[in-house]
């Protein structure tokens, strides 16, 4: 919370890798307490989750449905194509060929080749 009222909560991601498995986490204000952190569920932070688990008040926050996980999940995943394919422009304008850019990207032939399309629509738009 402090971030966002300092104007400063740009600097970071909306998503959180947390815990030995890595797991990621949307990191967003609390339901109940307003405090900036990871996700837990159900919209509150794990120390809020744990807490309205053991008062046995957690009906108080509805959880998500499968459509809502199913359409945040869709966003997370074209925020990173979508971050992948600027870095893969930018490569480009450097002068590297497509190979060399996909191999720094970590992707296939395949996968540069359908980048190069969506940016000669980007273009023709």
């Amino acid at each position: 919370m402090r971030h966002r009222r300092n104007g400063t909560l740009e600097q970071f991601d909306r998503e959180f890798r947390i815990g030995v498995s890595r797991q990621v986490r949307r990191v967003d204000e609390c339901a109940c307490c307003g405090a900036e952190g990871p996700i837990h569920a159900r919209g509150l932070i794990s120390r809020c989750y744990h807490r309205h688990s053991l008062a046995g008040t957690l009906d108080r926050f509805p959880a998500v449905s499968e459509e809502e996980r199913v359409q945040a999940a869709t966003r997370a995943w074209q925020r990173r194509r979508d971050d992948r394919l600027e870095d893969y422009a930018e490569m480009r304008s450097w002068g590297e060929t497509r190979e060399q850019a996909a191999a720094r990207l970590g992707v296939t032939e395949q996968t540069a080749q359908q980048y190069e399309r969506m940016l000669r629509e980007q273009v023709s738009a």
